[in-house]
């Protein structure tokens, strides 16, 4: 029977993982203009440097905004692609998963050093020079490996959507009742306390025996 407890929770434990985490990664892939499975791959790199897809997507879009802006710093990202020996106008009109790949590989390319951290930082902000033990991680990955498909992740939010709204509805059901209760509980209440306390109520009658 323990066992038996020990493998339904050990269960649950995946299944909720599971759901979070391609709920997740659904909501990441619309949030970064990629794919669940671009963005599945390269979460599974992220995990030898603790790069998870949320930052992954957060460096993806500031990319892109930078890619598509004109200031100063945008003026910046032109420079390091330019210094990685990239087109830029080649490079902007890439998705912003095979951007990440190709910076990935020029930066191979690039002494390490100051430079390089600066080249980062340009192209993906002040979080930057992080990203680049994740960038070697993935310059050398053979390919991306999905641990999630669209439709996977997709039917995952689903669910995880489907099962608040069963948690919302079903405390909203508990406060009905609870509600609807509390007139009748209320009375009973009151009258515990007139048999209790009232003019020849219980307690009165035990102080009378009391006085015998």
């Amino acid at each position: 029977g323990l066992a038996a407890g020990l493998s339904i929770n050990a269960f649950k434990s995946l299944l909720d993982g599971t759901v979070k985490a391609g709920a997740g990664l659904h909501d990441l892939a619309i949030i970064g203009s990629t794919t669940v499975e671009a963005l599945s791959g390269m979460a599974s790199i992220g995990k030898y440097t603790d790069t998870g897809a949320d930052a992954i997507v957060a460096s993806m879009n500031k990319l892109t905004k930078n890619l598509t802006s004109a200031t100063e710093e945008s003026a910046g990202t032109g420079k390091a692609i330019q210094a990685l020996g990239l087109d830029m106008e080649t490079f902007r009109a890439l998705k912003p998963e095979d951007q990440m790949q190709v910076v990935a590989k020029a930066m191979e390319g690039f002494q390490d050093g100051a430079g390089k951290s600066a080249v980062a930082m340009a192209l993906y902000g002040k979080e930057g020079a992080k990203l680049l033990p994740f960038l070697k991680d993935l310059a050398n990955a053979q390919e991306l490996e999905a641990k999630f498909t669209s439709a996977q992740a997709a039917a995952a939010d689903n669910l995880d959507d489907n099962l608040k709204r069963i948690s919302t509805s079903s405390e909203a059901w508990k406060k009905t009742l609870v509600m609807g209760m509390i007139p009748a509980l209320d009375e009973a209440a009151q009258a515990y306390l007139d048999v209790m306390n009232g003019t020849g109520g219980l307690n009165s009658e035990m102080a009378g025996f009391r006085g015998v």
